[in-house]
């Protein structure tokens, strides 16, 4: 009886022995592969330069090990430290090797990509630039942009030799001014290349976008000249007067000379006779008179026969 239940019992434990040998293989002893992306650490630029142009930030690496130490990397800050202290002005080419990750015991580095890089170092500039506001859009129909003004009015950068040394000033991305009819503020950013560093304190940058109402001048033609006050009948030369207005575009474009304007000539206890006189212009606010032509009229006053 004892041996059958000893061979009975024998054979589950000859099988957890067998499984608990492939979990030790597969999580311990077995190679396993894992494609990672790690970031590339840029230190030791030497003093004076930095670095330009289109560089990785990432490499793919394929790391060789036990399943079991290869997951664990998935808690740890991998990195590829890639030191500068040796790179010269102009271009630079620079091989990955997988000694500069640093990768715990029985862990190793099978494919680096991209292998290698050219990777460009210029002088660096510091200047202080003016900075300036650039719009987009229309504003409101009638009205038109005065005047900008950016707080601060002066920008500290560094950056390339090659993208400094024409640069006369930093614009703002543009601010849109799409429908404005009166001043406003905004926070804008400075439109400057990647390369390029604000060294000045950033308390925030801020537009004034002021709005004004757009003035137009405007001719009008032939309107009538007529007495006023006149004690006998008259005849005005010439009866007709040419007038340039000025004024905000939205008044002048609804401007009606026969209702709006009044050109008379002040006849006021004259007697029969010919007169000269000058007009009385009489306009609407928020207009001025520009020019008129004639400015002198013959007036003559008949007394009845």
């Amino acid at each position: 009886m004892n041996k059958k239940f000893n061979k009975i019992l024998i054979w589950p434990l000859f099988g957890l022995v067998i499984l608990t040998g492939m979990y030790i293989w597969d999580a311990f002893l077995s190679s396993y592969e894992k494609d990672v992306i790690i970031p590339i650490d840029y230190i030791n630029i030497p003093k004076g330069l930095m670095m330009t142009g289109q560089r990785p930030l990432n490499l793919e690496v394929t790391l060789d090990g036990s399943k079991s130490d290869v997951r664990k990397l998935s808690d740890q800050s991998l990195s590829y430290v890639l030191s500068l202290d040796s790179a010269s002005h102009g271009m630079n080419s620079i091989s990955f090797t997988p000694e500069n990750i640093k990768l715990p015991g029985g862990i190793v580095v099978t494919k680096i990509n991209p292998q290698g890089i050219s990777l460009r170092l210029e002088k660096e500039v510091r200047v202080d630039l003016p900075f300036r506001v650039v719009v987009s859009g229309k504003a409101a129909p009638g009205y038109m942009v005065a005047d900008t003004l950016v707080t601060p009015q002066t920008l500290s950068i560094r950056g390339p030799e090659s993208l400094i040394e024409n640069t006369g000033y930093i614009n703002t991305k543009p601010v849109d001014i799409a429908g404005a009819s009166e001043t406003f503020r905004k926070e804008v950013v400075p439109d400057i290349a990647e390369e390029i560093e604000i060294t000045t304190p950033n308390k925030g940058y801020v537009a004034e976008i002021r709005i004004i109402e757009k003035v137009v001048e405007k001719q009008f033609l032939d309107i009538p000249v007529v007495g006023k006050d006149a004690l006998w009948p008259y005849e005005v030369m010439p009866n007709k007067v040419d007038l340039e207005i000025r004024g905000p575009e939205n008044l002048v474009d609804k401007f009606d000379p026969v209702k709006d304007v009044s050109v008379t000539l002040d006849l006021k206890d004259l007697a029969p006779g010919v007169y000269v006189r000058r007009a009385n212009i009489t306009l609407p606010l928020d207009m001025l008179l520009v020019s008129v032509n004639p400015e002198i009229f013959t007036v003559t006053l008949v007394a009845p026969k």
